[in-house]
């Protein structure tokens, strides 16, 4: 479900900036994705650790890469959410 406001503003240690809708609906759309079981979490991070791998280089926006504890993170979540699923299931 995509919110029906344009944006969100966000307030950060670096001053409030704006979120594009597209960006809201991206989201939505991998939460969408991990619900139906189309994806998992661990999926969805190794997307964004490729993809952050491939540009970093040149941005430099990822200064300490926390890969390692966001993959235990992301299986941890995935055992959960199945979890759950079987445990609503019985």
């Amino acid at each position: 479900m995509i919110p029906k406001f344009a944006h969100w503003r966000v307030c950060s240690c670096i001053g409030v900036f704006e979120i594009d809708q597209s960006i809201i609906r991206m989201s939505a759309e991998i939460v969408e994705n991990i619900h139906s079981g189309e994806l998992s979490a661990t999926e969805i991070l190794e997307a964004h650790i490729k993809r952050i791998e491939e540009i970093n280089g040149e941005l430099n926006a990822v200064v300490v890469p926390l890969f390692k504890e966001a993959r235990e993170a992301a299986e941890e979540a995935d055992r959960k959410f199945k979890e759950g699923i079987s445990h609503s299931a019985k």
